[in-house]
């Protein structure tokens, strides 16, 4: 009688002790989350692929860069250009150190032309949370790969107020990019924000940004509008830019 009872006592401190490290652990605080989402002091967002799709305006900027220094490329490798580094983009396809810089300065070109404008589009959360950011005086700021003259440019063909956001950081305000910690950093600091890095979320598209959040000690939030990535215990994954506030 007493080995079955400390058999049942076994089994239900096992279960009890299965059921903690579920509840205690990441994906399930996210399966919370998404019921009731935190309010965040500060929002920070990538640009290309979480607020606006941009992927035929940078097969455009892409394929003509590449095609300048005699690179050829597909639109399945634009996908995952825009959401690395664009040297590991340049030298993965066998890019040479030589041409780097002028690489840079097509895709510059590139990106500053109208028709790369015009190529962009919204997503359809777009504009819905655009307005809950304004009506609700929401702080927030622009934190992206792309140059700010391009963004802005955007936000404009769109009428959208790009004084809304209060802060933007591209790729001529810091000398590292994404996964580095540094694109953040500097959008909090000129945004002289003194609160806690945990009450700053950052809304990105690839993990990439995720890794970039984690290193800057805030929040990361994955959009993955076609279920493409995986929960993770690295970052909060929602499927619309609404599900922020929930």
């Amino acid at each position: 009688m007493a080995d079955s009872t400390m058999f049942v006592f076994r089994q239900f401190s096992d279960f009890y002790e299965n059921i903690r490290d579920f509840c205690t652990c990441r994906i399930f605080q996210n399966l919370l989350t998404l019921i009731h989402m935190k309010t965040y002091d500060f929002y920070l967002f990538d640009f290309d692929g979480t607020l606006v799709d941009s992927l035929n305006s940078l097969m455009y900027v892409f394929a003509n860069s590449f095609q300048d220094v005699g690179i050829s490329i597909t639109r399945e490798e634009c996908l995952i250009f825009s959401r690395q580094p664009i040297d590991v983009s340049y030298y993965g396809k066998g890019g040479t150190e030589d041409k780097f810089f002028y690489f840079i300065d097509r895709i510059n070109y590139y990106l500053n032309s109208h028709k790369a404008v015009e190529l962009t589009e919204l997503f359809e959360d777009t504009i819905p949370l655009i307005r809950f950011l304004q009506d609700n005086r929401i702080s927030c700021g622009i934190v992206t790969s792309n140059n700010i003259p391009h963004v802005k440019e955007v936000l404009d063909f769109f009428h959208l107020p790009h004084e809304l956001f209060m802060v933007y950081t591209g790729n001529q305000e810091t000398d590292e990019f994404k996964p580095s910690p540094k694109p953040i950093l500097k959008a909090l600091k000129i945004a002289n924000y003194k609160g806690k890095k945990s009450n700053v979320a950052y809304i990105g598209d690839g993990l990439n940004d995720m890794l970039s959040a984690k290193n800057a000690g805030v929040e990361g939030i994955l959009i993955d509008r076609v279920n493409a990535f995986e929960d993770s215990a690295d970052y909060i994954r929602i499927s619309s830019l609404m599900d922020l506030f929930k």
